[in-house]
């Protein structure tokens, strides 16, 4: 009888060991890349990942630094908001989906394990830059990288190629190399971002116009009209 009653001790112990909630760890999490593959891991790399069943892993800096709710975004909401913004600051909305798709994939509370924070995963110091309030508010997201977008287009005299690697590598990285920074992060970041804005992948000299309309805003166009 004594063996029986451990032999049933340990089959229950067992038995309930299959039914204890498995940590966050364990969790299984899914990402869908730009070019719509999807990607599986149980070891989330940065916050693109999402959890497939319960809830998000400890520390995975997926809540708003406000800590508040905010309210469900859709597609057609960001969208309108890129538009808004995209216009607002004389920027091509086409150029400001495909930053967002290659920073984010359009995940607003997305944090990158650098810190980037948000749907243009702005850094902290462009955070306190352009003073967001809220970096995983879509709207403070995209106006401040916006704005950032604008002033890297102004400051390299309208070559998107080296605003662009500014985004990605700093503005002092450019400088320092005299063009864009012979970092591969840095490359394919380029390659993914001129692939979805149907720009050429081999960064032939595209002619970037400046304009300035009567009310002294500034437009960025390579087809001026």
């Amino acid at each position: 009888m004594g063996y029986i009653l451990v032999f049933l001790s340990l089959f229950f112990a067992s038995w309930s060991a299959w039914f204890v909630p498995a940590p966050a760890q364990a969790e299984v999490f899914k990402w869908i890349d730009e070019q719509g593959n999807l990607h599986f891991t149980d070891a989330p790399s940065d916050g693109r990942f999402h959890a497939l069943v319960g809830p998000a892993p400890r520390n995975s800096g997926r809540t708003a630094a406000t800590g508040k709710n905010e309210p469900a975004l859709t597609d057609s909401s960001i969208e309108s908001l890129i538009s808004k913004i995209s216009g607002q600051h004389g920027l091509d909305p086409e150029l400001v989906r495909a930053v967002i798709r290659v920073e984010s994939n359009y995940d607003p509370r997305a944090v990158s394990r650098r810190g980037a924070q948000g749907l243009m995963q702005l850094m902290p110091e462009t955070v306190n830059r352009f003073r967001v309030l809220d970096p995983f508010n879509a709207e403070q997201n995209i106006r401040a990288g916006a704005q950032y977008l604008k002033y890297l287009m102004e400051r390299f005299q309208g070559n998107l190629k080296l605003a662009l690697a500014a985004y990605n590598a700093g503005e002092n990285s450019v400088d320092r190399h005299g063009g864009v920074p012979p970092y591969r992060e840095t490359t394919s970041y380029l390659e993914k971002i001129f692939r979805i804005y149907q720009a050429p992948v081999s960064f032939l000299p595209t002619r970037i116009y400046r304009i300035v309309g009567t009310d002294g805003s500034i437009l960025f166009t390579d087809t001026p009209r």
